[in-house]
């Protein structure tokens, strides 16, 4: 989370994500956003998380928790992993109305700076 400096931390916690403005290096964590709200969000330095949520399932395992992320959506059932599982933030964007993920990508909060698309 060596990127995440204060203003990052403090807009992170302005869009309801306060465990994600608490992260820290090598942590567990996992969110679920719907319409623009944070519906839940875990975070943990000893253990993974998962969060589950209207046929998509969330986990997150920190370095010495695992270290991965697995992003499953049910579509028609059926279920896929759409994260990009590297290191870092993996985010996938998807709308339920269509049934179909609209974007994936993966941010590196390890480096000193993220470049962002």
């Amino acid at each position: 989370a060596g990127s995440l400096d204060d203003d990052a931390r403090k807009a992170l916690a302005e869009l309801g994500l306060e465990e994600f403005a608490k992260i820290e290096s090598q942590d567990s964590y996992c969110a679920i956003f719907e319409n623009g709200s944070v519906i839940d969000e875990e975070r943990s330095s000893s253990e993974s998380v998962s969060i589950v949520h209207n046929g998509a399932t969330v986990s997150s395992g920190g370095y010495w928790c695992g270290n991965f992320a697995s992003i499953l959506i049910d579509e028609e059932g059926y279920s896929a992993d759409y994260a990009v599982n590297e290191r870092g933030v993996n985010i996938v964007v998807y709308n339920p109305k269509l049934d179909i993920v609209v974007d994936r990508a993966c941010f590196d909060t390890c480096l000193n700076e993220v470049d962002l698309p």
